[in-house]
């Protein structure tokens, strides 16, 4: 019969710990699914941070792109290659460019 009893006590104490271990298992999990969706919440908002700037980024782009085709059409300037270039900007001097009237001498010509 007393072996019954400290069986009973023993369940019981097992159980017990059981019952504990089983309520911290819960609590982890309750705080790990708080947490991960604080994160999730967290990403999204930077995820919308970040199209945001880069939006922002693009349009400043864009503008800077249309200043700066703008200030080459006031400029006169145009993309051009030696092989697009039109008849009138090679010089007849054997020198390309669009300015043949101008002599330019670097720090590093003959000439210094």
């Amino acid at each position: 019969m007393d072996k019954v009893r400290q069986e009973n006590i023993d369940f019981a104490a097992e159980l017990t710990r059981y019952k504990s271990l089983l309520k911290l298992q819960t609590d982890i999990e309750k705080e790990n699914r708080q947490y991960f969706e604080q994160e999730k919440e967290r990403l999204k908002l930077l995820e919308s941070s970040t199209a945001l700037k880069a939006r922002e980024l693009a349009k400043k782009t864009d503008d800077q792109d249309k200043f700066i085709k703008s200030m080459r059409q006031k400029l006169g300037l145009t993309r051009r290659t030696e092989r697009s270039a039109s008849p009138s900007a090679i010089r007849t001097d054997g020198l390309s460019g669009p300015y043949p009237d101008v002599d330019v001498l670097s720090d590093f010509s003959i000439a210094s």
